[in-house]
């Protein structure tokens, strides 16, 4: 079987409409440019006026420290470790594991080995 979809010109009219892609085209590059028009310059005074306010009930303070005791532990749950990740993409500390301390959420909670009967929880966070 063979199917075939024609198109008239009268179909295509608004994507052939040169003022319509000139007018379109300005827009982008206005936006693109930080040119806003009135309504999005009262959305933005509206959200300064407002504030961002900082997330204080993380697990993990800006600077990566555990927030309720103030330590600076590696994620490998060893206290005497100098940092034995590979460097942080966000923050450049040998000390996060696969994700960022900084302003982190979550403590992990243990270690599991696989194919070993070994386990190492994490005594620094508090339950």
């Amino acid at each position: 079987m063979h199917f075939s979809i024609r198109i008239s010109r009268q179909d295509m009219k608004p994507y052939l409409d040169s003022d319509y892609s000139i007018s379109r085209n300005l827009r982008q590059r206005h936006r693109k440019k930080g040119v806003s028009n009135e309504y999005s310059h009262h959305l933005d005074s509206e959200n300064k006026k407002k504030g961002r306010k900082k997330c204080q009930n993380g697990a993990y303070d800006e600077y990566g420290n555990i927030r309720s005791n103030g330590m600076d532990i590696c994620d490998c749950m060893n206290q005497e470790c100098d940092g034995c990740w590979y460097n942080c993409r966000s923050c450049g500390s040998t000390r996060c594991g696969p994700q960022c301390r900084s302003n982190r959420k979550f403590f992990y909670e243990d270690i599991t080995y696989d194919g070993k009967d070994l386990n190492i929880q994490n005594k620094y966070i508090s339950r």
